[in-house]
């Protein structure tokens, strides 16, 4: 009984310890996969028909707010984007019509002046009649 229990622990200990080690090698490859996988599934452009909805995108002169108005184009969205470069903001609006947006309206304004806010989504209204506000973070 003795021999039996000294070789029951000699297994468990050594079980534990191959275990162990297994997952210490497999755990930074599979950590890196679910982080990357993760990035890619946040990026990924969801199923969303927004053909012929009003988007208004703020920051649109560049970087990702000219990558989300050239997607939006894609997808056939109404777009108004804003942002206080305005001949950047030309630029991006006639690309965005050449992708495949319908109408675009190019608002020049900075978004940390209220009365600015107040005046993108006026403007979006009476130029498309709507606008669905929604917030993505």
């Amino acid at each position: 009984m003795l021999r039996k229990l000294v070789d029951n622990k000699f297994a468990n200990v050594a079980t534990f310890y191959v275990v162990s080690v297994f997952l210490l090698m497999i755990s930074p490859p599979l950590l890196i996969f679910k982080i990357m996988y993760n990035i890619f599934v946040s990026f990924r452009p969801t199923d969303m028909n927004i053909r012929g909805k009003v988007v208004l995108i703020t920051g649109a002169s560049s970087g990702i707010g000219e990558c989300l108005a050239y997607e939006y184009a894609k997808r056939e969205a109404f777009l108004v984007i804003v942002a206080r470069r305005e001949e950047r903001l030309e630029k991006v609006a006639e690309k965005a019509r050449g992708i495949g947006s319908p109408d675009v309206l190019v608002i020049c304004g900075d978004v940390s002046d209220f009365n600015d806010c107040r005046r993108f989504i006026d403007e979006a209204i009476n130029h498309f009649g709507r606008c669905k506000i929604s917030f993505h973070s």
